[in-house]
């Protein structure tokens, strides 16, 4: 699910899971919409700084993965 929230923020048919959403042309703009999206479909709230902290589809997982089992 997160790869293909970050497709389509990012305009890309396919992502290196290790690639960096800002050096694959996320800006601003982008993030805002990945961060809304991942809310949506995820219900888990995600702050533009962890967008910076974790820039990778494989980090960002983990971290999200980490506080959603939390919560169960």
């Amino acid at each position: 699910m997160l790869e293909e929230t970050w497709r389509a923020a990012l305009g890309m048919s396919s992502i290196d899971h290790g690639a960096d959403f800002f050096d694959l042309g996320g800006d601003s703009l982008s993030a805002v919409g990945l961060i809304a999206e991942v809310r949506d479909r995820l219900g888990v709230e995600l702050s533009i700084g962890m967008l910076f902290e974790f820039p990778t589809i494989s980090a960002l997982a983990a971290q999200l993965r980490g506080r959603t089992e939390g919560t169960r």
